[in-house]
């Protein structure tokens, strides 16, 4: 399969941009996106962010196939990684001699022929956008989807609920959050997986999100969501990122 594959990162109404976002190629074939985002108010949120990514990537580019089609594999594979990335968040404190105890969410996807794995921490999401269906995504580990989940608000209420951004989970030198997992058979002939901190999914509604499909400039429609949702917030942006890895539409030979 291939892919089309798009990305954003900007600083919204704030001093730093504590968001990551990158993507690689597998070793086997298929590709690996991660995006993170430090948590504002601990030290070293954006440098946290950055190295738990990095070190994300460098541990998954090996992902075999096992590890996107059952889910056990999957666990043991992406806990292993996690603990990598939080690793490499100690190691460069441990070279600075630095007290800090930085921290941050993370989602990861990693997409082969045979299937697709993804793992998270905390409020950063995931989407698997479909032509004609409803988008899954991931559950946030958050006291909004917590409230959400037993009904007392919508999801349309989630964004601006005044408990929105208090999580229960993260990563961080003195956290040992295992990921949730999920394995999903393979993205299919137009569908993509959209990967996204809460300064980006807060804004953008289902439409424009499942124009993903359809957008013929990828990249500059990512952009103009990215844009759409610092405006939303009238001056209150977070920082807003968003990765887009789209499968590439078949286009089936016609007769003559």
């Amino acid at each position: 399969m291939d892919y089309d594959i798009a990305s954003i990162s900007l600083v919204g109404d704030r001093e730093h941009n504590e968001d990551f976002a990158t993507c690689t190629t597998l070793r086997e074939g298929g590709v690996v996106a991660v995006v993170c985002d430090g948590l504002g108010g601990h030290a070293r949120g954006e440098w946290a962010s950055r190295a738990f990514a990095e070190a994300a990537v460098a541990a998954t580019v090996d992902t075999p196939a096992a590890c996107v089609t059952s889910r056990d594999n999957a666990k043991r594979h992406f806990t292993e990684v996690f603990l990598k990335g939080r690793d490499n968040i100690s190691y460069k404190l441990a070279l600075e001699e630095s007290d800090d105890d930085p921290k941050t969410t993370a989602v990861i996807v990693a997409l082969r022929d045979e299937g697709l794995a993804i793992a998270h921490v905390g409020d950063s999401r995931a989407y698997r956008l479909a032509p004609g269906a409803e988008a899954w995504r991931t559950r946030d580990h958050s006291v909004v989807q917590m409230l959400l989940d037993e009904g007392s608000i919508t999801e349309e209420e989630m964004a601006q609920h005044p408990d929105q951004g208090r999580l229960f989970k993260s990563v961080g030198t003195k956290r040992d959050d295992a990921p949730s997992v999920t394995v999903q058979p393979p993205l299919e002939s137009g569908e993509a997986m959209l990967l996204c901190t809460d300064g980006f999914w807060e804004y953008v509604t289902t439409e424009e999100r499942q124009n993903l499909l359809q957008a013929t400039n990828l990249q500059a429609y990512l952009e103009t969501l990215a844009l759409t949702s610092t405006s939303r917030a009238q001056g209150r942006s977070d920082n807003v990122t968003a990765l887009c890895v789209r499968a590439r539409a078949v286009t089936l030979p016609t007769g003559d």
